[in-house]
């Protein structure tokens, strides 16, 4: 019996939506950027959670839970903005500029054939809980088992011939 380490997600679904995705994800930035130089800028704000839910979305319908949980921790953070500009708007700006960064470049390699290794969001994760002020995350929230897998029983040996 062979057992793959390597996720069996089918990228057919992202590669139909990845270019709405990378728009949102795109459009998103040059929010972050606008509220970098502006921290009161309302319609940045609300841009960047339009932005960011659409893309929240769109990775839920193509089966990218842990991609989707990133999405919308980022909105969580985006959400702090509205009541109010925090001091460190700016820094917070960028903590979650740098999650689209990183979500971007996972998505990318997903529809380039790249497993599903929804720990590499880990960092980012985390990071974005605790701009927003909060300890709630783990990086283990990212962390689902492919029970479709095959594993080997314990003492089945995949080079033994069989009796």
């Amino acid at each position: 019996m062979r057992t793959t380490s390597e996720s069996s997600y089918d990228p057919a679904p992202l590669q139909w939506v990845s270019g709405e995705i990378e728009h949102s994800l795109v459009k998103a930035r040059e929010n972050f950027d606008i509220l970098s130089a502006n921290p009161g800028d309302a319609n940045a704000i609300q841009s960047v959670a339009t932005d960011l839910h659409q893309v929240t979305g769109a990775l839920l319908m193509v089966g990218l839970d842990a991609a989707a949980r990133l999405s919308e921790e980022t909105e969580k953070l985006v959400d702090t903005f509205k009541g109010g500009v925090p001091a460190d708007v700016a820094k917070h700006a960028l903590i979650a500029r740098h999650s689209t960064v990183s979500l971007s470049k996972y998505l990318e390699g997903l529809v380039a054939g790249n497993a599903d290794r929804p720990m590499e969001l880990a960092a980012s994760y985390v990071m974005l809980n605790k701009a927003r002020g909060a300890s709630d995350a783990s990086a283990s929230d990212l962390f689902s088992p492919d029970l479709n897998a095959a594993y080997p029983h314990p003492g089945e040996d995949d080079e033994s011939p069989p009796e």
